[in-house]
């Protein structure tokens, strides 16, 4: 008599019926590990489901922590800086976290001796990077980066100039951001193409139109520049 190799004595052992033996079919004695792989199958997509609903969590803590420490110091509050400040290398942030990194570091730097600015805007440089790489059309990062190239090389910089027109190809309009580029697009008038020109019009038509409240907020953003006129023209024809 051969030996079984699973143990059995012969393939005909099974299931006793009327004294007679079942043999085992072919597939008897996979059915127990197919079941048992199914179960660890299904318990591997459950923790991996697990881990990366925990790595969005974390992610999006970080984020509100950073932007509660962006809030805070634009309205000169007192943060608890080391918890909230997320101090990885710009590679391993999530780009909402790069980007607010790099805004609360171009903010910090305006209070920095120059030597201490210059380096706190280079880091920022690198979190803003960090951003742009991975979401290439964010107006939220041109303005930052926009904002950043202006502390660090002036408001002439090609930089700062560069980033104030992606921002308007990105998003014509940006509720948070219009006054700075109506400000600062009017300013820079000459150095800005026809096309930026009609952008900072249309944006500032908008913002007056935005509500009762900011329609003389608006017009005061472009007084005494070159932009006035065109928006001046915008605004009676709306209201014609």
């Amino acid at each position: 008599m051969r030996t079984d190799p699973f143990g059995a004595q012969s393939a005909a052992i099974g299931t006793r019926r009327g004294g007679g033996a079942v043999p085992l079919r072919p597939g008897d004695y996979d059915a127990p590990y197919a079941k048992h792989w199914m179960q660890r199958a299904a318990i591997a997509v459950l923790v991996a489901a697990l881990c990366l609903a925990l790595v969005n969590l974390v992610t999006e803590l970080r984020v509100a922590a950073m932007r509660t420490a962006l809030d805070a110091q634009q309205s000169e509050a007192e943060v608890a800086w080391p918890w909230l400040i997320d101090d990885r290398p710009a590679a391993m942030l999530a780009p909402r976290t790069a980007l607010l990194r790099g805004m609360l570091r171009t903010y910090d730097a305006l209070d920095e001796p120059a030597p201490r600015r210059a380096v706190m805007l280079a880091d920022a440089a690198v979190d803003l990077a960090r951003t742009r790489a991975v979401r290439t059309w964010w107006a939220e990062a041109d303005v930052a980066q926009s904002y950043r190239a202006l502390l660090a090389d002036g408001p002439d910089s090609p930089a700062a100039l560069a980033g104030l027109v992606r921002s308007y190809e990105s998003a014509p309009f940006l509720r948070g951001a219009a006054p700075w580029r109506i400000r600062y697009g009017a300013a820079l008038w000459a150095k800005l193409s026809a096309a930026d020109h009609a952008r900072i019009v249309d944006e500032t038509v908008w913002l007056a139109g935005a509500s009762g409240r900011t329609y003389g907020y608006a017009t005061g953003l472009v007084a005494g520049t070159p932009a006035e006129a065109p928006v001046a023209a915008r605004l009676a024809e709306t209201t014609r």
